[in-house]
């Protein structure tokens, strides 16, 4: 027979403490089994069935083959600045040129006060933004991020938009 290699399992090692029940309490099931003459076999070949590694020309097999070009998003910013801005756009369920406009025009009524504290915190450096803008691929290939902050790189002075929308709302409530 050729060797199977199994799939990797993490157990964590218990002492014999915990499975051996103290006295005067309710045996355990090891404990039970241990007591007993005819042990249950195991059939080692189903195991190897159930926990063996795919090999890797039949995982290709199994993948459904699409003949689709899958569209590839273009991701300029770091990994963590992107996931980020990211779960902060996703709140506005909105295109990221829609949120750019309530900036640009300080529509304080479309945005909370939370909301533009976090997006302070997102605005990029001016390098981050001349990055975006010196961008010359497709720019609908580019992420959602990506596709906000340069949407807001157009806007002069973004930052004192944000401040001047924050102190609105200050001043609101």
């Amino acid at each position: 027979l050729a060797e199977t290699f199994l799939r990797l399992a993490y157990w964590k090692k218990i002492g014999s403490e915990k499975v051996q029940s103290p006295r005067g309490e309710q045996e355990s099931v090891w404990t039970e089994l241990s007591k007993q003459d005819d042990l249950p076999s195991v059939d080692y070949t189903q195991l190897d069935d159930l926990f063996s590694q795919q090999e890797a020309a039949n995982l290709e097999a199994a993948k459904p083959q699409d003949n689709v070009r899958k569209s590839t998003v273009v991701t300029l910013l770091d990994g963590k600045t992107a996931l980020q801005a990211g779960i902060f756009l996703r709140q506005f369920h909105r295109e990221p040129a829609d949120i750019a406009n309530i900036i640009r025009n300080i529509e304080v009524n479309q945005i909370t006060g939370d909301q533009l504290k976090a997006l302070m915190k997102l605005l990029p450096d001016q390098s981050t933004f001349d990055m975006l803008k010196d961008y010359d691929g497709d720019k609908t290939k580019l992420g959602m991020p990506e596709r906000f902050f340069l949407e807001i790189a157009d806007i002069p002075k973004v930052k004192i938009h944000v401040e001047a929308m924050m102190l609105q709302h200050d001043y609101a409530e």
